[in-house]
């Protein structure tokens, strides 16, 4: 069961753009990933190559991304129904 449909977990509105950021359990409004760097969308297959369509979403990516939130909020915690 998904509690989420019966209570609120952290009394927050749900339209809050701050709401459940992926920073929470991190603390901070900077956050480094770490990732495989390499070219990712890029077609290799000769349905694609030999007719020369190229993905136009393909995109190097990088070994790390630092993404800054606009704020820091505590981790979901339970709050029970009053």
């Amino acid at each position: 069961m998904d509690i989420k449909f019966y209570t609120n977990l952290d009394g927050r509105d749900w339209d809050s753009p701050t709401k459940n950021l992926a920073n929470a359990g991190v603390g901070t409004t900077h956050v480094t990933y770490i990732m495989q760097s390499g070219q990712y969308g890029v077609f290799t297959d000769p349905y694609h190559t030999e007719r020369g369509v190229k993905n136009s979403e393909a995109e190097f990516i990088p070994p790390a991304v630092t993404l800054t939130y606009p704020t820091v909020k505590e981790p979901v915690q339970y709050v029970p129904a009053e």
